[in-house]
């Protein structure tokens, strides 16, 4: 039985391409989720909201102290808009 010599060749090729292959499609997930800060703020203010209402008005023990949600959420999101100006 005659086995090709270019087999480890190839076969070293692909581990080699393979460390920069992870690397390539995290610098793709890097560029995907690139959004401006403001989108990101946005996101995480209406993540908060929604928290807020859900506390506010689902869940009956937790309609005291669901104030506290818009709280972090007002100074979460404000701050580096703040500290921009």
């Amino acid at each position: 039985m005659i086995f090709p010599m270019e087999a480890p060749d190839s076969a070293q090729g692909k581990v080699a391409s393979g460390g920069r292959g992870w690397q390539s499609s995290f610098l793709a997930l890097r560029r995907r989720l690139s959004y401006p800060k403001e989108t990101w703020i946005a996101a995480s203010a209406g993540i908060g909201i929604l928290a807020y209402l859900i506390c506010r008005y689902a869940i009956a023990g937790a309609a005291q102290h669901s104030g506290w949600i818009v709280i972090v959420v007002l100074l979460g999101a404000g701050a580096p808009l703040v500290i921009d100006l």
